[in-house]
């Protein structure tokens, strides 16, 4: 009597074990939505920032061309363009003083 008792027990308690739930089986699967428009990053590359490409776009039948003036508007909108002109054209030694002899195109042998 003592051994069958026991064997129901045991055979209760494996069947209970099995019975209850587990963290593994009852956790909701995860997986990729369904439409591939809640997959895209919405406003990705919505902010705008001054880029030189900015100005050509704003005139499309723009060419290489520009007038003086166009330039001069250019000029006082950005002053990293002037910057980098005077770099460029005025300091040809590349030391970051403008001398007289590099403003007025003078040679240095005379």
């Amino acid at each position: 009597m003592m051994r069958t008792s026991l064997l129901i027990f045991g055979l209760l308690l494996i069947s209970l074990c099995y019975a209850l739930p587990t963290k593994s089986l009852s956790r909701q699967k995860r997986g990729f939505r369904v439409n591939a428009a809640s997959r895209v990053a919405h406003g990705y590359g919505k902010r705008q920032f001054n880029t030189w490409d900015d100005v050509t776009l704003k005139n499309p039948q723009s060419s290489d061309l520009m007038t003086v003036r166009e330039l001069a508007e250019l000029a006082t909108t950005n002053p990293s363009l002037i910057e980098a002109l005077i770099e460029k054209f005025i300091d040809t030694d590349g030391d970051g003083i403008v001398s007289s002899q590099e403003l007025f195109g003078l040679d240095e042998r005379q």
